[in-house]
């Protein structure tokens, strides 16, 4: 009896911010043929602050970026929220220890450049095409096709 034998499936991510990074990462450790391809010629992530629940988290330690988020990140101890005209106290959400209690993984509070910096460290250099514009894709049937400016 023959087996089909397929090529293995090369994935080209196009994006190589926090969510491109991250869905390149999953399908590293899965064992797919992954290429990150980013139109920017370096990798930068702008904005400020992002909140990792606790599900996010636990993937994020299982691409081994752990260290990275406790040594970039907090652990709030609880969202608190309060009224805009007094301050008093409406309702307090624990965070902290709690959470990791009872999901198994963190709460965490960091800047994005900190986690983007950090994912970019889980993917192989060979596998970041920096200046990489799409342009367009061209659908074969059995696959797809990548054309980029250069």
């Amino acid at each position: 009896m023959q087996h089909d034998q397929r090529p293995p499936t090369s994935i080209a991510v196009i994006g190589g911010g926090i969510g491109g990074l991250t869905a390149a990462a999953c399908l590293l450790r899965a064992g797919f043929d992954v290429h990150v391809y980013e139109q920017a010629s370096r990798l930068s992530e702008v904005g400020a602050g992002i909140n990792i629940g606790p599900n996010a988290s636990r993937i994020l330690h299982r691409l081994g970026i752990a260290e990275e988020l406790k040594k970039s990140g907090i652990k709030p101890v609880s969202f608190d929220q309060r009224r805009w005209d007094d301050g008093r106290l409406l309702l307090r959400s624990p965070l902290g220890e709690e959470v990791e209690a009872a999901f198994g993984a963190p709460y965490y509070t960091l800047h994005r450049g900190d986690l983007h910096r950090a994912l970019v460290g889980v993917i192989p250099g060979d596998r970041l095409h920096l200046g990489h514009r799409l342009t367009q894709l061209v659908d074969h049937g059995e696959g797809i096709e990548a054309h980029f400016e250069n």
